[in-house]
């Protein structure tokens, strides 16, 4: 669970599945985990850590609410989206049915956060002299048949392999689910050099796909981890890497348990304060 102390190339801050619960969920006696305070003090001691020299902090699907959920509380999303605003995500996903919990105006409050569609949406960042390609994938519906799942496959696969030699890493960001994600990744050659998922599903701090191509991971539910992913190079532009955990690349879980302290803006807010 300890932050990387080493300088690193690249590190990747990921949430997703936070289902809307903005406090601590309790676990067993005085014990809790989660909350997006303590969410908050992690991401400024990542920020504010010269070791990480580069940081890219992901949102993945179902921060506001659950897969499948609708009739959002308008109020209550309304304060989440604030404290998301505060926490300056490089790039968030807003799956198909949080899209219309929001008006117009309020959707621009994070204009980081791109609204899923039927489309692979694409995404680059910067830095420096390294590129990170970043793949959206589209949304399914419950009656996609198997050969419908097949076809965006496909697409999945063209576009990751157009945007290939103009990045360093790519990663995608999906959606699907545990039985979803884990049967695109068999089935699919390693195009993906990180694929971060939400969704139904259990928690993956990073299994290894593809002859050690792919990296997976998932986090836990209702916030109560973030993934953390760490480079400590860069792989060369248009290069397929293969993986070497705790040598190329370190993936771990941080807990947002009782040890780390809330943001005390973020909690005076949350509370109404």
């Amino acid at each position: 669970q300890a932050l990387a102390e080493e300088n690193k190339a690249l590190t990747i801050i990921y949430s997703g599945n936070t289902y809307g619960k903005a406090k601590p969920c309790p676990t067993w006696g005085s014990k809790s985990s989660g909350g997006l305070a303590r969410r908050a003090t992690i991401f400024k001691k990542v920020r504010n850590n010269e070791d990480f020299a580069n940081k890219l902090f992901l949102a993945g699907g179902y921060e506001f609410n659950r897969p499948n959920q609708d009739n959002l509380n308008k109020e209550k999303s309304k304060k989440l989206l604030k404290v998301f605003k505060e926490l300056n995500y490089d790039l968030g996903v807003l799956p198909r049915r949080q899209t219309d919990t929001f008006s117009g105006p309020e959707k621009k409050q994070i204009p980081e956060w791109i609204e899923q569609n039927d489309s692979i949406q694409t995404k680059t960042m910067d830095y420096q002299n390294h590129t990170v390609g970043i793949l959206i994938f589209p949304s399914l519906k419950e009656q996609n048949t198997e050969k419908e799942f097949k076809k965006i496959n496909r697409k999945i696969i063209q576009k990751a392999k157009s945007i290939r030699p103009q990045v360093n890493i790519l990663l995608g960001i999906s959606t699907w689910g545990n039985s979803r994600e884990n049967k695109f990744l068999k089935n699919n050659p390693a195009v993906l050099d990180i694929l971060l998922g939400s969704g139904r599903g259990p928690h993956i701090t990073g299994n290894l796909f593809n002859k050690n191509q792919t990296v997976w991971a998932r986090p836990l539910t209702k916030g109560k981890t973030l993934n953390q992913i760490t480079i400590p190079e860069w792989p060369e532009k248009g290069e397929k890497i293969t993986w070497q955990p705790n040598k190329n690349i370190m993936t771990n879980f941080i807990v947002l348990n009782n040890d780390i302290p809330a943001d005390s803006e973020i909690s005076a807010y949350l509370e109404g304060n």
